[in-house]
């Protein structure tokens, strides 16, 4: 074909092809028409009433929920789009995937995803009655510039959550965000969004020539032709596009005229003065802020825009006018200008000058670092890998002392120090790097992981070269060198062989002793269409002229052709016995013993799988036969040998080549595409994905498990070689068995052994080698206290009955009932006092136990009436605090005799968790909304921080040193909050709502307990050693 061989023809039909993308989505045109309007769709479980909307992709329809009558709204395509468009049924599907990942009181809900009748995909969304944001700032014009600044801070807020979880939304525009009759705004349609995985692409023009999202918010990098890749300062942009548009009642460009005229306007045109825009000035800075060309010179984050919002509507000073001492001033002036005079301000004089100067400079440098730090933060949580390593390394390098103590100052270092360290944590909880050796030359023919762990090449100077990556210190040449002739080579798995193919033919060479006589003669055209698969015993050579056939090694003799298997594949070959898998050409997978010449498993694929695999699948078996993992040119699937399951593809990847391995015993599977900067894994029990190794450069070019199966090692097209954690031994560890309904765990540092309940409400105990076991007990319970000093544990269930058991010796428990009709929470008396275990039962009260005995010592009402919450002691057993359902505090001070429960209010509106902080009579709060309060239980005084989570917290837990604090949210976020300023550090993903966490080994490590999910620790220790490696080896 002409356009294949001339680069100026093909770059001609690729600009006419982006033109005509650009036109119709000028026109509003759709690239399919649609003229045929269907009838209702019938969707199992749902009841179509009407239609809502209709666009040139899809339907959303008003429907009802049979099984709960609830109304809801049901997106659809078109039964022609969905039957004729691939990438309109991708986008479905991706869109499914992200918006149901996404939970927040500013995003349309995701419900459910059902499969029709006819195989198109209905995604179930929250029913919003209300307008779109520009027809409902049309209907309401009496809002003021503070309201609708406001409203544009939520609607950042709303991205800001979106971005945090990897999403980009890529299409932002008024029409795309509903305002409910609450008058909350609510975003919508992820069609277009996409998970900010650099593997997928660098732009998107450039993948497919292809523009999306909508010309009047495009931001430059959208509708450029240089290579440049959305991110989430695209939306960004989008949003300060939205705000112009509130705020002037005019977009912010033009839209109308040739295609190039509008390129130009999106890629140099200044938007509108102040004066003409006709807003405040302040809201004028922030919106050209979020505007601007360069990505570079916008908010660096979602949360950074609202901020200057919020900021914007309350009057205060703006991040974006940071540099202007007397904007400063000013701002200052007029927020307090009824206690300000004209002759105050003359007197401050010259002196006011120059302090303002020295606090603005201050707080654009504090500006410019907290941007600083939310950039990098934002590019860990997107999985830009090489990015964040960049920035965060950068700043570590120019800002941290080489000396440093990583480990104490994670918890007790400066506020940079700890900034700094947090977010290093953060990036490595997402894959933990413990090494990093770079600029290994890469070998012509490839690099082999071996089965004792380490690698083995063939230098450009035809040497073979061997290396342990594990304790990098150079790499050793064997003494053997393959003749120049060689086009190709393959090694064994013990490296012991290498078959080398040349001219046609096939040769051996120990890489020991060096050339064996040995030779085969190959039918071969081209050698890349061979596909190699070998085995200590044996190699088996695919091609698609020559079939399949199998040799035996060192001596290639032949073993066996396959007439039935399907050409140019890469069957598997059993390392220990004589066995083959391969596919046959009617897609049959089938397992056959060489010796016995028999067929140990025949296993047809049904349709569509066997067509989606296409002609080069590469197979992977399961050591006792199971499964099998098939990558092929565009995805993986994993197919179950026994029966006739065929789950969806674990990885897509359409067009890109997919490669698959193992770790030895199966545990973890990992994959990669060509052209793909991330190794993907899964747990093959559950096939949930672990998180990706990402930051390689270009792609990753091999990998492999240690022998021991506890670290992983690969390579990218840069060179660069890593060592990282496998998922089953890295710094979080599950400990097995979900930990059901468990409302408070506890551990104890005498045995060594956390306690937990199963999700029957059984006792659990939990050893630090992952071991657990039930413990006998006369209760099913949700909540544990341990007592070290006393050798005792207690549980009780929801209703009013505890048990109190022996710590150690197995023995029966001891039940007590209390006169409740529920109890809130207990805990042991620490310090040095007599055993006494405190229980907060409701209606309010509390209930001193003496648990040797096993019987009330003295109950105490609780002067509210309130639903207790939770029950804690300070550390030294003096001040006891009852957390209230109606956001108070009871604390009581055990040390005046007679003494009365002293109530102190907070903001919250309600309290789930408290606890004390070490050696102090301060106290830390947590519930709904989200936010963490400090509180001195003697003097009264609360310092609270803002809102930190849009969701309920529900656990707090505080570190040994006093200065960090974890807490745990609904949605099963856990965030590391520094005390001192109330500031978030870092984030981690607990997957399941956090519902109890206890810090142990002297605050190295912490367990964790989220609700459906095996118990957890989190070794913080483990993570942050490798910090000295890691900034070593950039030495």
């Amino acid at each position: 074909m002409h356009l294949s061989r001339c680069r100026r023809c093909a770059q001609y039909v690729s600009n006419a092809r982006f033109g005509q993308r650009f036109e119709s989505v000028m026109s509003g045109a759709s690239e399919e028409k649609i003229a045929i309007r269907e009838s209702f769709p019938e969707i199992f479980g749902y009841e179509i009433h009407s239609e809502i909307a209709r666009g040139g992709q899809g339907i959303v329809y008003r429907a009802t929920q049979g099984t709960t009558g609830k109304v809801v709204a049901i997106k659809v395509l078109h039964p022609e789009v969905a039957g004729t468009s691939r990438q309109a049924r991708e986008r479905m599907a991706r869109e499914i995937q992200i918006a149901s990942s996404l939970s927040h009181p500013g995003i349309v809900g995701i419900l459910d995803s059902v499969k029709m009748l006819d195989g198109r995909d209905a995604l179930v969304m929250e029913l919003i009655e209300g307008e779109g944001l520009g027809d409902w700032c049309r209907l309401h014009s009496e809002h003021t510039e503070q309201q609708l600044l406001d409203l544009l801070a939520q609607i950042a807020e709303a991205v800001h959550y979106a971005h945090q979880r990897g999403v980009i939304h890529r299409d932002l525009k008024p029409s795309n965000v509903l305002i409910d009759s609450s008058g909350v705004p609510r975003i919508l349609d992820f069609g277009v969004a996409r998970r900010s995985d650099p593997g997928l692409i660098d732009s998107d023009i450039t993948r497919t020539r292809e523009f999306t999202g909508t010309l009047a918010y495009a931001a430059p990098e959208q509708v450029s032709q240089e290579a440049q890749t959305p991110d989430i300062r695209t939306d960004v942009y989008a949003l300060g596009a939205i705000g112009f548009e509130l705020l002037t009642g005019k977009p912010l460009l033009t839209t109308d005229g040739s295609l190039l005229d509008i390129v130009d306007r999106i890629t140099s045109e200044d938007p509108p003065s102040r004066t003409e825009a006709g807003i405040s000035r302040d809201a004028w800075v922030v919106l050209t802020k979020a505007v601007s060309k360069r990505k570079e010179r916008r908010y660096q984050s979602a949360a950074e825009l609202a901020r200057d919002l919020h900021s914007a509507a309350l009057g205060d000073a703006v991040v974006a006018r940071a540099d202007s001492s007397w904007y400063t001033l000013r701002k200052s002036a007029r927020k307090h200008k009824a206690t300000l005079t004209i002759t105050a301000l003359i007197l401050a004089g010259l002196a006011g000058v120059l302090l303002s100067l020295v606090v603005g400079n201050t707080r654009l440098s504090s500006a410019l670092r907290e941007s600083r730090l939310l950039q990098i933060r934002a590019q860990i949580s997107l999985g830009n890998r090489e990015q964040s390593e960049r920035l965060l390394w950068q700043d570590i390098d120019s800002d941290l002392g080489s000396n440093l103590d990583a480990t104490d100052a994670l918890w007790l270092g400066s506020p940079r120090e700890m900034e700094l360290l947090w977010a290093f944590v953060e990036m490595q909880s997402v894959a933990t790097n413990l090494n990093h050796v770079r600029k290994i030359a890469i070998p012509e023919y490839g690099i082999w992981n071996l089965s004792n762990g380490k690698l083995l090449w063939v230098s450009r100077d035809r040497r073979v070269i061997t290396a342990d990556p594990e304790t990098w210190g150079g790499d050793s040449y064997t003494g053997i060198t393959v003749p120049s002739s060689v086009d190709a080579v393959k090694a064994t798995p013990s490296g012991n062989n290498l078959v080398c193919f040349e001219n046609g033919l096939m040769r051996v060479i120990d890489s020991k002793e060096g050339p064996l006589s040995a030779q085969q003669q190959l039918g071969y055209s081209n050698l890349s269409d061979l596909r190699v698969a070998a085995a200590e015993w044996g190699i088996a050579v695919a091609d698609e002229k020559s079939g399949l056939t199998l040799y035996g090694l060192p001596t290639l003799g032949e073993l066996a052709y396959f007439d039935d298997a399907l050409p140019a594949q890469t069957p598997w070959l059993d390392q220990d016995r004589r066995r083959i898998c391969y596919m046959t050409t009617d897609g049959t997978l089938r397992l056959r013993d060489i010796t016995a010449d028999t067929v140990l498993v025949s296993r047809e694929l049904a349709e569509p799988t066997f067509s989606q695999i296409g002609p080069s699948p590469q197979l992977l078996v399961s050591p006792d036969y199971t499964r099998c993992a098939i990558a092929y040119g565009g995805g993986l699937v994993v197919i179950d040998m026994e029966n006739q399951v065929h789950p969806e593809p674990l990885l897509s990847h359409p067009g890109y080549r997919v490669w698959v391995s193992s770790d030895p015993d199966w545990n973890v599977m990992t994959a990669f595409a060509h052209g793909d900067p991330t190794l993907h894994l899964w747990d093959t029990n559950t096939w949930q994905p672990y998180d990706g190794l990402p930051g390689h450069s270009g792609s990753v070019v091999s990998h492999s498990f240690t022998s021991d199966s506890k670290k992983l090692v690969t390579l990218d097209a840069a060179g660069d070689l890593r060592v990282w954690s496998s998922p089953v031994h890295s710094w979080r560890r599950g400990l097995g068995g979900a930990t059901g309904k468990t409302h408070q765990l506890d551990y104890s540092a005498r045995t060594s052994t956390l306690f937990t309940f199963d999700d029957s409400e059984k006792l659990q105990a939990h050893n630090r080698t992952g071991e657990s076991g039930p413990i006998e007990s006369e209760i099913r319970a949700v909540r544990i206290a341990v007592s070290d000093d006393h050798g005792l544990l207690a549980t009780c269930d929801l209703s009013n009955t505890l048990e109190i058991l022996p710590l150690e010796d197995a023995g029966r428990g001891q039940v007590v009932r209390l006169d409740s009709d529920s109890i809130a929470g207990m805990q042991f008396r620490p310090g040095e006092h007599p055993p006494v275990l405190a229980v907060a039962q409701n209606p309010g009260a509390l209930v001193l136990v003496d648990p040797i005995n096993s019987t009330k010592t003295e109950t105490r009402a609780v002067p509210s009436a309130a639903v207790i919450s939770d029950l804690t002691w300070s550390g030294d057993g003096n001040w006891v605090a009852l957390g209230m359902r109606d956001g108070t505090i009871a604390v009581l001070d055990l040390l005046k005799e007679g003494g009365e429960f002293k109530i102190i209010r907070t903001a919250s509106a309600q309290l789930r968790s408290l606890t004390f902080l070490p050696g102090s009579i301060e106290l830390l709060a947590v519930g709904d909304p989200g936010m963490l309060h400090k509180i001195n239980v003697q003097t009264g005084h609360i310092h609270s921080s803002g809102t930190l989570s849009e969701h309920s917290l529900f656990c707090v837990e505080v570190h040994p040193a006093g200065e960090i604090a974890m807490v745990g949210d609904r949605a099963g976020l856990v965030k590391a909050i520094r005390l001192s300023d109330m500031r978030e550090l870092a984030l981690f993903d607990a997957v399941g709502s956090v519902m109890s966490m206890r810090f142990i080994d002297d605050g190295d490590a912490l367990a964790v307990s989220a609700l459906d999910r095996p118990p957890e620790y989190w070794n913080f220790r483990g993570i942050i050693e490798t910090f000295d490696t890691l900034r070593d080896a950039r030495r």
